[in-house]
C-alpha cells in the first residue's frame, strides 16, 4: 500500500459513511459482548480500529486494535492476531513510527509463516518493505518486496503482486535503476488497472514522471 493510499480523506460523503459505519460497529460490539460472542467482539473491535484510523483518530484506532489483539490472543485465533498486528503496523506507519511498525509486521510475519497463511505473509512482507523504505533501508526494501512478489505469484494474489511491483518501481527509482523502475511500474499499472483500484492513477503518474530508459530515444 502506497503512502497516498494510506492518506484517507475525511470530507464529504466519505465522512458521513464512516460515521454511520462507526455507529453500526459500536452497536454490533455491544450486542456481541452481551451474547458472549468473542469472535464477533474481536471483529467489531478490528472494524472500529479501521474506522477510527480513517477518521484520523489514531489514539482511538490504536486502543481498539489493541483490544482486538487481546481478544484474538485469548481465544487462540492466530489469523485474527496476524491481521490485527498488520493493522497496528500500518497505523504506526501513518504516524511515522516506522521502527514500531516493523516490530508488529515482523511478529505478523512469524505467525503467518508458522501457521501457513500465505496471503497474509505476502501482505506482511510488502508492509515490511514499505516501512524499510521509509527508514531509508533500500536494499532490505528490495529483498522484502521481491520475496512478497514471488509468494503472491505462487498463490495468485494479484493485489499483493501489484503492491510489490509498485513498491519495487519506487525503490528502484530511488536506487537509480531506471530500467527496472519502468518494468515494475508497468506491471503494477496493468494489475492495478485490472483490479480497478485508485493506485492505478498513482502509478500512472509515477510512470509518467520517470526518466526515459537507457534504450529509449
Amino acid at each position: 500500500m502506497s503512502p497516498a493510499a494510506l492518506d484517507h480523506r475525511l470530507e464529504g460523503p466519505s465522512w458521513a459513511r464512516r460515521a454511520r459505519a462507526q455507529d453500526l460497529c459500536t452497536r454490533s460490539l455491544a450486542l456481541f459482548r452481551a451474547l458472549g460472542d468473542r469472535a464477533g467482539e474481536a471483529g467489531c473491535l478490528t472494524d472500529l480500529g479501521i474506522v477510527h484510523e480513517r477518521q484520523g483518530r489514531f489514539d482511538d484506532a490504536d486502543d481498539h486494535h489493541q483490544q482486538a489483539l487481546r481478544v484474538y490472543r485469548e481465544t487462540g485465533s492466530r489469523i485474527g492476531e496476524t491481521i490485527v498486528l498488520n493493522n497496528i503496523g500500518l497505523l504506526y506507519q501513518r504516524q511515522g513510527r516506522f521502527d514500531e511498525a516493523r516490530q508488529h509486521h515482523h511478529r505478523a510475519l512469524e505467525l503467518s509463516r508458522a501457521f501457513s497463511f500465505p496471503g497474509d505473509e505476502a501482505e506482511t512482507l510488502n508492509a515490511l518493505a514499505e516501512a524499510s523504505r521509509s527508514l531509508g533501508d533500500l536494499p532490505r526494501t528490495v529483498v522484502e518486496h521481491d520475496t512478497a512478489l514471488a509468494l503472491a505469484r505462487e498463490f495468485g494474489y494479484r493485489s499483493e503482486q501489484a503492491r510489490a511491483h509498485d513498491g519495487l518501481a519506487r525503490v528502484h527509482r530511488d536506487l537509480g535503476h531506471i530500467d527496472l523502475a519502468h518494468v515494475h511500474a508497468r506491471h503494477a499499472l496493468d494489475l492495478h488497472t485490472t483490479l480497478a483500484v485508485p493506485e492505478a492513477d498513482e502509478i500512472r503518474t509515477f510512470l509518467g514522471g520517470l526518466p526515459p530508459t537507457a534504450g529509449s530515444s
